[in-house]
């Protein structure tokens, strides 16, 4: 059952929607990393989740706002003791975090499907 918090889609997992997955455009720059934020909020303030899956597969641009973005999304995912897993980042993006050194920061996984099947911590 997909349905949007904000302006991004949110796809709760599961029965009990403690994992939240979390579709991020194409382009992760100023707007959409302000949706993002507002979005990691809003769930995490009204639903009881565990997890938050970012699904990235779709993503072409990061700019270094997208990066603080996530990097707040971390944040505030780790204040409320809930996991952030970026998924499906593609390479070109994942190797920007590395000469960021920013890479590692987050849990990565290659697919939304491995995120979900992940072991909770």
């Amino acid at each position: 059952m997909l349905r949007r918090v904000n302006a991004l889609p949110v796809d709760p997992v599961g029965d009990d929607g403690r994992t939240q997955i979390v579709r991020v455009p194409g382009h992760l720059s100023h707007i959409a990393a302000a949706e993002l934020d507002r979005t990691v909020k809003r769930i995490i303030a009204l639903h009881n989740v565990s997890r938050i899956i970012l699904d990235l597969t779709l993503v072409e641009v990061v700019t270094s706002i997208g990066v603080t973005s996530l990097l707040e999304s971390r944040q505030t995912s780790q204040d409320h003791a809930t996991e952030l897993i970026l998924a499906g980042l593609p390479e070109q993006h994942r190797s920007f975090f590395t000469l960021l050194r920013v890479d590692q920061l987050f849990d990565f996984e290659n697919s939304v499907d491995e995120a979900v099947n992940r072991p909770f911590v």
